[in-house]
C-alpha cells in the first residue's frame, strides 16, 4: 500500500451563495483529527454544559468554512435576523456526511 500525504486531500464541499445577485462560492472541509478530539475531550467532561458543546460545534465549523470572510460575515447577519445558523451548520455537516459516505 502507498500513501501519499497530501494537505490538499482533506475532503470538503462546495458551498454556493447567493448575496446580492452575485454568486460566491466557499468550502466546507471536514473536521480535523485535532478537532474530533477536542469535541471529543469536552464531551466526556462531567460538569460540561451542552451550550459549550454547541459553541466549540460553531467555533469549529467557522474555522472549517472558507472563503470570503465578508460573505462569511453576511450569512451570519443574515440567520442573526432571519433564522437560525445552527440550520446552515446542519445543512452543510449533511451534505459533507453524503460526500463522506461516497467516500
Amino acid at each position: 500500500m502507498k500513501l501519499k500525504l497530501d494537505k490538499n486531500s482533506r475532503k470538503f464541499i462546495e458551498v454556493d451563495i447567493e448575496l446580492e445577485d452575485i454568486e460566491h462560492k466557499l468550502k466546507y472541509l471536514e473536521k480535523n483529527t485535532k478537532q474530533l478530539k477536542a469535541l471529543k475531550k469536552l464531551s466526556v467532561k462531567k460538569d460540561v454544559k451542552i451550550l459549550e458543546i454547541d459553541d466549540l460545534v460553531e467555533k469549529q465549523f467557522f474555522e472549517n468554512l472558507q472563503g470570503d470572510t465578508k460573505v462569511i460575515r453576511d450569512i451570519v447577519n443574515f440567520y442573526e435576523e432571519n433564522g437560525n445558523i445552527y440550520d446552515f451548520v446542519n445543512l452543510c455537516d449533511e451534505e459533507l456526511g453524503k460526500l463522506l459516505k461516497k467516500g
